[in-house]
């Protein structure tokens, strides 16, 4: 038995049904996609086969399941999958799955319209893409987000100061592409 019983590997049914999921996702199969990873974990053979499951494998589909819903555009269901990973498992998440994670989440916000809790998500996104991943575009495409769901909503003053924010962050690292994005953003607010 390992010293670390936390530390054991996902058993191949639920991989092999997880790759399944995917590859359907990724076909544009999203309800037929959804439906398989609600029933990766489901037991078909009365306990008979080996059953072990990771923490951040279940964050993964559980993610994946989130990102279904996104897909069908049904953003209540999706931010509660947000909402139970946030609180249990998103720390289970490596670096690049914490970005994804939080800039999903962030976006499902920005659709159902909760602002300033997709602006808390999306600050979570941004620093993991700054400080971790040290990837620009990814900060900038956080950046355009935010942005976009301000103005989506038409949210002006909002939009006119995170505008602001992004042209200082733009300047401050030199980052043309961020200001120039910024500029674009803050200029509706003018119109």
């Amino acid at each position: 038995m390992p010293e670390d019983q936390l530390n054991l590997s996902v058993s191949s049914i639920f991989v092999n049904r997880f790759d399944e999921a995917t590859n359907l996702q990724s076909n544009g199969n999203h309800e037929e996609a959804l439906e398989k990873y609600q029933a990766i974990f489901r037991d078909e053979d009365g306990g008979k086969s080996e059953r072990v499951i990771t923490a951040e494998f279940y964050a993964t589909v559980e993610m994946r399941k989130a990102y279904c819903l996104m897909d069908l555009q049904k953003y209540q269901e999706a931010k509660a999958i947000f909402e139970e990973l946030d609180d249990f498992f998103a720390g289970q998440l490596d670096m690049i799955g914490l970005y994804d994670f939080y800039f999903a989440y962030g976006n499902t916000l920005g659709n159902l319209g909760l602002l300033k809790e997709m602006e808390g998500k999306m600050a979570r996104a941004m620093n993991i893409a700054a400080e971790y991943l040290e990837d620009g575009e990814k900060f900038r495409n956080v950046w355009y987000w935010v942005l976009y769901w301000e103005g989506f909503h038409q949210a002006w003053e909002s939009l006119s100061k995170l505008s602001v924010s992004a042209y200082g962050f733009g300047v401050e690292n030199n980052d043309l592409e961020l200001q120039e994005m910024a500029l674009k953003f803050r200029s509706i607010f003018a119109d």
